[in-house]
């Protein structure tokens, strides 16, 4: 997700959750990377310059990135964590009905956050029900946040 090798300085979970708030209701767009329109690695992208990060970026995928090429892009200063030991402010790898798990969101403490191109077509926040809570494969927290 990020080219610096050093853990982001002082960030709390709390900090990872308000970046990502600022971006809800703005569109789905695929492979979009503004405000005029975010797909769910647009999401992080821009969650990650807001916290001072200079991200790597991919592009040039098709209906969906490839999970494994993600996985490696967030791997890169982020932790991969025990889905069990999840917070608010980690980063959600999920699978929606494919083999590769290949959509991504942010935790919060009332659920998540991520830009979904089934209706309300937008960045959006809601509870995490069981059926989300199933889809989740992997978790990952950026190197530096504290943990709760």
């Amino acid at each position: 997700m990020c080219h610096r090798q050093e853990p982001i300085a002082l960030l709390t979970p709390r900090d990872v959750v308000k970046a990502a708030r600022q971006y809800i209701g703005v569109p789905y767009k695929k492979q979009g990377r503004t405000r005029r329109g975010l797909d769910c690695v647009g999401l992080l992208k821009l969650v990650a310059i807001e916290l001072g990060e200079n991200p790597r970026d991919e592009r040039g995928y098709g209906a969906n990135i490839s999970g494994k090429k993600s996985e490696i892009i967030v791997s890169e200063h982020c932790d991969l964590i025990p889905k069990e030991k999840r917070q608010a402010g980690d980063l959600v790898q999920l699978l929606m009905g494919l083999d590769d798990p290949q959509h991504w969101g942010i935790l919060t403490d009332t659920g998540m956050i991520h830009a979904y191109s089934k209706e309300p077509r937008c960045v959006t926040e809601h509870s995490l029900n069981e059926e989300w809570i199933g889809k989740i494969r992997k978790v990952y927290r950026l190197r530096g946040i504290a943990q709760l």
